[in-house]
């Protein structure tokens, strides 16, 4: 649990007198009741449910229960058991970690897959979130009630109809690939190699102790912001291609790094 967080990610609490679940910042919320069979708050390992897959620029693929072509995002379990979705939140703001509750009841199956529609439209079925992703890219977190980080990444700049997945599917790295809407990810049948985004690696995140950043182009100075736009961490790479950053004293919680001319990604500080 973050013992620490920046002003936006504040702790979240549970009334132990009352079975629902209470807003990050303390505050009861009248829509999240989840915990009246007892199986909240969630208990989600990290990898256990990935985003495996999402579309944020859809012209002609899939469509909705409306017909509609909407943004949409896939959930993969990597594990042999059906997981229960009660507390698990969805944002694309890493100041927002509870902009989206899943639905009470919401569960994913062993080794299956779950589609929600990012459109901004709930109105339309309970997997429509509150939220739309921008294509010139942004970030993506899926979180627990406690405050612990399931999955995340920030993302580049997105292609038409082309979705940014994991592949191998579930594990690997992201990439850009043919839509494979609900189904396992796989890759264009093609000589090219894929094309890999971003091309700045960050790894782990999260992260508890050294966080290494690794790049196919000198790093050039490497900042790390908190979410009130401090620097805490900066390092001259001095040409490098990779750089180890040690973040065990910075306090849990989101900051943002930037290196030289890559794009700045969002990294995750949540010690053991």
């Amino acid at each position: 649990m973050f013992s620490v967080l920046p002003a936006a990610f504040t702790q979240r609490y549970y009334d132990i007198n009352h079975p629902g679940i209470a807003n990050f910042d303390g505050t009861r919320n009248p829509n999240e009741k989840a915990a009246a069979s007892g199986d909240a708050p969630a208990g989600l390992m990290a990898g256990s449910v990935v985003i495996n897959e999402f579309l944020a620029k859809n012209v002609n693929g899939e469509t909705d229960e409306v017909g509609q072509h909407e943004d949409w995002l896939e959930l993969y379990n990597n594990d042999d058991i059906e997981h229960s979705l009660n507390g698990i939140y969805l944002t694309d703001d890493p100041a927002k970690p509870d902009k989206w509750l899943f639905p009470i009841n919401t569960s994913i199956a062993a080794n299956g897959f779950l589609i929600i529609w990012l459109d901004e439209d709930p109105t339309q079925g309970p997997l429509h979130a509150n939220f739309k992703l921008n294509n010139d890219g942004e970030f993506l977190m899926l979180s627990n009630g406690a405050g612990s980080v399931i999955d995340s990444l920030s993302f580049g700049a997105q292609r038409t109809d082309t979705t940014f997945g994991r592949y191998p599917n579930g594990t690997g790295a992201f990439t850009f690939m043919p839509r494979t809407f609900n189904a396992v990810n796989s890759l264009t049948v093609s000589s090219m190699e894929p094309e890999q985004e971003p091309p700045m690696l960050i790894f782990p995140n999260p992260a508890s102790d050294m966080l290494t950043v690794e790049s196919a182009l000198p790093l050039g100075r490497i900042g790390m912001f908190d979410m009130l736009g401090r620097e805490l961490v900066r390092r001259e790479t001095n040409g490098s291609k990779t750089a180890y950053l040690d973040v065990k004293d910075l306090p849990e919680g989101l900051y943002c790094l930037k290196a030289g001319n890559n794009a700045a990604a969002i990294v995750i500080v949540q010690h053991r």
